[in-house]
């Protein structure tokens, strides 16, 4: 029989394998150039689909189109970023494990603290 440690850690994997799922599964998109173009991407993060007004196609002006959907592929990945990391930080209250409010506490209880070998870390633990 595992002992309960590893059986925490085993939990957590199962846990941070489901997140993974979900997040590539989850769809975001971004709008830009008002409406022009929309980026949708998922939490792997890979682009879906880009969609383009046909208006822009018409106009001529390729700089313009190039750049909207370069601008527009930046914000849906930072939003797919977001919404990833905000699944994880759900999960990893869930299960117990360091949030990043929970570091942020941490690091300014003791902004020197680290001792090199590992210190910071087995004070949070035994909290």
């Amino acid at each position: 029989m595992a002992e309960p440690g590893m059986m925490e850690l085993m939990k957590q994997a199962r846990g941070l394998k489901k997140i993974q799922k979900k997040a590539e599964k989850k769809e975001v998109s971004a709008t830009v150039g008002d409406g022009l173009v929309q980026v949708v991407c998922n939490g792997k993060p890979e682009v879906k689909r880009i969609l383009i007004d046909q208006s822009l196609l018409q106009g001529g002006d390729k700089r313009i189109l190039q750049d909207l959907v370069a601008k527009g592929v930046n914000e849906a990945l930072r939003k797919s970023q977001e919404a990833v990391a905000g699944e994880i930080q759900k999960v990893a209250g869930k299960l117990g494990l360091p949030t990043d409010e929970a570091a942020a506490e941490a690091e300014m209880e003791d902004a020197d603290g680290d001792d090199g070998e590992g210190g910071r870390l087995r004070r949070w633990l035994k909290r």
